[in-house]
């Protein structure tokens, strides 16, 4: 679903922030629902976070650059959470999934 993965490949020893980030993805396991689903949802919050978008050709994603790393592991990610009391957004990598309590 993705094309220019080679570009991450390069990126990983000239960026060790890219290898955290590529760890955060494998725990939580994003990539796994990739669909053309996803991905046109993805578009959209680029879109509305971003201000840009990210390439999509053929229901695929294509990587041309470091940015469109970033963007992509920001989306796979979940990087975009918001305060459930303030409603403020937020980005970071951190966190981690909350079980839903029930009464």
């Amino acid at each position: 679903m993705i094309d220019g993965l080679d570009l991450i490949v390069k990126q990983i020893d000239a960026n060790p922030s890219i290898h955290k980030k590529l760890v955060r993805l494998s725990k939580i396991g994003n990539y796994n629902k990739l669909d053309k689903n996803t991905i046109e949802e993805m578009g959209k919050v680029c879109l509305a976070r971003e201000g840009r978008s990210l390439k999509i050709e053929n229901d695929r994603l294509v990587l041309e650059n470091e940015k469109d790393i970033d963007l992509l592991l920001r989306m796979l990610c979940d990087y975009y959470k918001i305060g459930e009391i303030s409603g403020k957004p937020y980005g970071t990598f951190a966190g981690r999934e909350l079980a839903v309590l029930t009464q």
